[in-house]
């Protein structure tokens, strides 16, 4: 492969899409992955986590308009395992903070995707912050992202999976579903 590449650099060169950086974007929907779970889980769950974190990067790295991607609450045992595992992750073109959703976003502007909301969201608004429950419960805490963001005063909507996919409960719960 590394032959053929040298032999003839054009023909790889036009596969390679050029990367936007969100700050380019044209999309300028703003998704925030709400991290503060982490107390919540086992070390097992941080670990899946971390690679729905990943992989909702990459998807978004590839995108012809990425998201305006944000990570918050990103500290103590997720933290500490994208330290140890993800290598490179603190130069992801992502918004990346260690504050509350609360701290960072005014609640008017949060709109947070939970299952048990009985909002269905149709249409994204560029002023809002949609957040997806950064956590891997396997339905232990079933209604704990929709309570808390009814605690904080956000807005809350479903995202219409159930209309357009057919999935298990678990695969629709996940970030990398959500995102």
């Amino acid at each position: 492969m590394k032959r053929k590449r040298a032999e003839n650099p054009a023909a790889y060169a036009a596969k390679r899409r050029k990367i936007t950086k969100i700050s380019d974007s044209k999309c300028k929907t703003k998704i925030a992955v709400d991290c503060s779970f982490d107390d919540l889980m086992s070390d097992k769950d941080i670990v899946k986590l971390s690679k729905q974190l990943q992989r909702c990067y990459t998807l978004n790295r590839h995108m012809e308009a990425p998201l305006q991607l944000h990570l918050t609450s990103l500290r103590d045992k997720t933290l500490r395992r994208m330290e140890t595992f993800i290598d490179g992750y603190k130069n992801w073109d992502v918004v990346i903070k260690q504050e509350r959703l609360s701290d960072i976003f005014a609640p008017s502007n949060v709109v947070y995707l939970c299952a048990e909301s009985e909002n269905l969201l149709d249409t994204f608004d560029e002023e809002k912050v949609y957040v997806i429950g950064g956590f891997v419960d396997h339905n232990a805490h079933k209604g704990l992202a929709y309570e808390r963001a009814l605690a904080a005063g956000f807005q809350h909507a479903r995202l219409p999976i159930d209309k357009y996919f057919s999935f298990s409960h678990e695969e629709s719960s996940d970030c990398v579903s959500c995102f």
